[in-house]
């Protein structure tokens, strides 16, 4: 939930809670303002009709003097009493709300119980009136008052979400500096200034730990090749022993996975900081065509049968390279891992690309596959990398990749529709 949205909800919802505690008391208040206004009114009769009596010589009847004046003897005095009743009224077939008065009268040691009424119908009339005023009243100034907060919010907020957009759209090395909205509050200055250091110190440590990746990998690579060739050098003297020859060729080898698993962890470093570009879609129908051209003799070593379906102009938004490094990866898996007269599927179309191959269950936790430096089986030829990477270019690229294992077959599948395809997603460098 956006945050202006929820200053919004919060905002509504503390003006329902006052204005509806607000209504309440109103029309209690108000209420009570008639009922004290009508008692007035009453006491002001009973006083005009205590001195009607006491100046008439004779005795007040049992009778009613007036429609709202009723007098009736009684045998015992009795306390004054006023509330509200229901009296019934024959024009209107209904009962009707009353404020009645009812109070002792002595005359010549006779009691009187003298009772006057006042119809509230009227009052109530205005009571109910007075109110749905107010409420509309309170409903336009609760509307007032919420679309006020939320343009003024919106005003208020822009920088914030300016200063948001453009922190969504950075990114460290793509030599576009971060510019700032400039405001006048003072809190919203503080927060661009911290955002414009960090953003300087990330940029600073970017582009130096880019130099050091790539400057390290390249001197690495140069005495390793140097290594290499000095120990091809030596395995050709024929003066070598046995155990002489064996330890130069392990140096060798040594020497190779060390090269080749410098250079995966520089190209992973190169993906994870987004230095690969793809302005335009590649055709990957035919770099896999290609690709499994290029190991065709290998599979055909093992005696494995390959079964392919590739649908034709199958195009991706991916920098060439990294396509061509998840085919490469994945083919090479399954050549390496399919046991000899076994089967290897491939499946090519524009929402998935599937490989499978037949062979023997993990032996490990198949949620592992894809971390680094895991491997099933210990071999001097692996990096352990190949299936990390995959999974690293298929992250970066948006695209979803899963791994299963069932009826003697391992299958990897990558999902090439996604969310970040539709939105054109590309590596950035």
């Amino acid at each position: 939930m956006k945050l202006l949205t929820r200053t919004t909800l919060v905002y509504i919802a503390i003006t329902a809670i006052v204005f509806t505690i607000g209504s309440v008391v109103f029309h209690s208040v108000l209420q009570e303002e008639v009922r004290e206004e009508t008692s007035e009114s009453l006491y002001v009769k009973k006083n005009n009709v205590i001195r009607a009596l006491e100046a008439d010589t004779s005795l007040p009847s049992n009778s009613t003097l007036a429609d709202e004046i009723r007098i009736t003897e009684v045998k015992l005095p009795f306390a004054q009493q006023i509330k509200d009743t229901l009296i019934y009224e024959q024009q209107e077939n209904e009962y009707q709300p009353y404020r009645m008065i009812r109070f002792p009268f002595t005359k010549n040691g006779h009691v009187f119980a003298i009772t006057i009424s006042k119809v509230m119908l009227e009052s109530e009339d205005l009571v109910e009136s007075i109110f749905i005023s107010f409420l509309i009243i309170l409903a336009l100034l609760a509307a007032i008052v919420i679309l006020s907060v939320q343009l003024l919010s919106k005003k208020i907020w822009k920088p914030f979400l300016f200063t948001l957009q453009e922190i969504q759209n950075y990114k460290p090395g793509s030599k576009v500096p971060l510019k700032l909205q400039h405001t006048s509050i003072s809190e919203f200055q503080a927060l661009n200034s911290s955002i414009e250091e960090m953003a300087r110190n990330t940029e600073q440590a970017f582009n130096s730990m880019k130099s050091f990746s790539e400057n390290a990998a390249h001197e690495i690579q140069t005495p390793l090749a140097v290594i290499i060739s000095s120990a091809e050098v030596l395995l050709q003297n024929e003066n070598l022993s046995e155990e002489e020859h064996n330890s130069i060729g392990n140096l060798q080898r040594t020497a190779r996975r060390l090269s080749a698993l410098t250079s995966t962890l520089l190209l992973m470093t190169k993906i994870e900081n987004h230095q690969f570009k793809s302005e335009t879609s590649i055709n990957v129908s035919d770099l896999l065509k290609q690709k499994l051209l290029s190991l065709q003799e290998l599979f055909d070593q093992k005696n494995i049968n390959i079964k392919t379906t590739v649908a034709s102009n199958v195009k991706m938004n991916i920098h060439y390279t990294l396509a061509e490094i998840i085919f490469s990866n994945l083919a090479v898996n399954a050549l390496r891992h399919t046991p000899e007269n076994g089967k290897v599927i491939i499946e090519l179309n524009e929402e998935r690309f599937i490989i499978r191959n037949t062979g023997n269950p993990l032996k490990g936790e198949a949620s592992r596959i894809f971390e680094r430096f895991y491997k099933e089986e210990q071999s001097e030829s692996s990096t352990g990398l190949g299936l990390a990477l995959v999974k690293q270019i298929a992250d970066s690229a948006g695209l979803t990749i899963q791994y299963s294992y069932s009826a003697g077959m391992h299958s990897f599948e990558i999902s090439l529709y996604s969310e970040s395809l539709q939105n054109d997603h590309v590596l950035l460098s």
